[in-house]
């Protein structure tokens, strides 16, 4: 089972998205910590995110201008997989 993530992505701005990271969807606590080590493991395979809000627990991805669909679903498959890792799986 995949870290708890908020129920929509997250419009950021500039261009940016993001994806809200919390302890359980229904209390919707934010969980900084997990979203930390999410950050730190895609950085591991060469996926750039940053993390932002009040709570620093949104996954803020900023694309580069040319992002195309390989692009998406390298990160889509790199932050599924990083989900899946001990340590970061709810």
């Amino acid at each position: 089972m995949h870290a708890p993530l908020g129920e929509e992505a997250l419009d950021v701005g500039e261009g940016a998205l993001g994806v809200e990271v919390v302890e359980d969807r229904n209390t919707r606590v934010p969980d900084p910590l997990r979203a930390s080590r999410i950050k730190e493991r895609l950085r591991e395979h060469h996926v750039l995110v940053s993390t932002d809000g009040p709570d620093d627990n949104v996954l803020k991805i900023k694309p580069p201008l040319v992002f195309t669909g390989d692009d998406a679903d390298r990160l889509a498959s790199t932050l599924a997989k990083v989900l899946d890792e001990d340590g970061i799986r709810s």
